[in-house]
C-alpha cells in the first residue's frame, strides 16, 4: 500500500502482491472499490487474481480500464498461469503496479512475473492500463 493525495485528501493505493499458487480457487465476495475507479470504463482489477488466492481488499485491487483487465490481464496473462497450475505446477507470482506520478490514482502499467517451481514455465508481461490497451501475453 502507498499513501498519496487524491483530490486534496489522503488516500491509499495498491502497489503489488505476491503469491505461491498451488491451486485455482473460486472468488468469494466483492472486490473493494479503489480510489479513482470509474465503473463506466473500468474494472476493479486484482493485482493477484482472486483465483490465485488474492484478496478483495484495497491492498490488492486497482482501477484497470476494461481492455487492460479483460482480455489482457485475465485472458492473455492469468490464463497462462492457470494452465500451468492446473497441469500440476506450483507458480510463484508477482504483480507490481507502476504509477507514473506519486499522486496518480491509476497505475499506468502492471508488471507480471511468474515462475513455475516444478517446470520451466515462465511468464513476464507488461500490461498498459489505457482505454485502448493493446493485448499482450506472457513472454
Amino acid at each position: 500500500m502507498q499513501d498519496f493525495v487524491y483530490k486534496g485528501l489522503p488516500a491509499k493505493k495498491a502497489t503489488g502482491g505476491t503469491a505461491c499458487i498451488v491451486k485455482i480457487v473460486f472468488r468469494k465476495g466483492t472486490p473493494a472499490t479503489p480510489v479513482g475507479y470509474d465503473p463506466k470504463i473500468m474494472h476493479k482489477g486484482h493485482l493477484v487474481a482472486a483465483a490465485f488466492g488474492g484478496s478483495n481488499g484495497v491492498e490488492n485491487v486497482v482501477p484497470l480500464y476494461v481492455k487492460a483487465n479483460t482480455p489482457t490481464m485475465n485472458l492473455d496473462v492469468e490464463a497462462e498461469v492457470r494452465r500451468a497450475v492446473r497441469a500440476g505446477d506450483r507458480v510463484l507470482y508477482r504483480a507490481t503496479a507502476y504509477y507514473s506520478d506519486i499522486n496518480d490514482e491509476l497505475p499506468s502499467l502492471v508488471f507480471i512475473k511468474a515462475w513455475g517451481m516444478k517446470t520451466s514455465f515462465r511468464c513476464f508481461a507488461v500490461i498498459r492500463n489505457a482505454k485502448n490497451s493493446p493485448r499482450t501475453g506472457c513472454v
